[in-house]
């Protein structure tokens, strides 16, 4: 596992730094809305649904996160981040005030029964971003850096924070690629960015 970036650093061990709800029936995108586009996902590559994922973000940010249609945009940017990072699951969770905690918001590709744990996310390598600040890559679960691995966590990943002015507010992750090669650093950098992205209009 290993962090990217700057960071606080890591416990001991070989790291070294390194479907929520959607759209409700009854709601109408409004004209120009990137959620009203439904391309052949099929025909697009990577740097196609890069560009679509990135038009929601911004249409994300033009909008305000107070919109009550926001629910949908953090959906649908978790849905496409899955799909560019050829994931089968993507989570985006953020920090409730109250509990100190991680609240998971949405996510993709658990079902409708995900594990118990991502109603609240303190510990595992989610808790652990969470705390330094740092994206960290996971392409073996057996190489932790020491850390308690939550159950939906013993696979291969990444995790990177959702910043806001320099506090974090949340964490974005994407588990158990497609690719045989598992993750690579432009994966990292690619959900770095855009925690920093989405973090910033939370």
């Amino acid at each position: 596992m290993a962090p990217i970036g700057g960071g606080k650093g890591t416990p001991g061990g070989d790291a070294s730094p390194a479907s929520g709800p959607g759209r409700r029936p009854q709601d109408h995108p409004p004209p120009g809305d990137p959620l009203a586009e439904d391309p052949d996902e099929d025909s697009e590559d990577v740097e196609a649904r890069s560009i679509r994922l990135l038009r929601l973000i911004e249409h994300f940010t033009e909008t305000g996160s107070q919109r009550s249609e926001s629910e949908a945009f953090l959906s649908e940017v978790v849905t496409q981040l899955a799909r560019i990072t050829c994931s089968e699951l993507a989570i985006l969770s953020l920090v409730d005030p109250a509990t100190e905690t991680l609240e998971v918001r949405t996510s993709c590709g658990f079902g409708s029964e995900p594990p118990r744990e991502l109603n609240y996310i303190e510990d595992g390598i989610h808790g652990w971003v969470l705390k330094i600040g740092t994206a960290m890559v996971l392409n073996r679960f057996d190489q932790n850096a020491g850390l308690p691995l939550l159950s939906f966590e013993r696979t291969q990943l990444i995790a990177a924070p959702l910043q806001a002015g320099g506090t974090q507010v949340g964490v974005v992750s994407v588990m158990r690629p497609t690719r045989e090669s598992g993750y690579a650093e432009e994966d990292v950098l690619f959900l770095t960015a855009l925690g920093s992205l989405i973090g910033g209009q939370i």
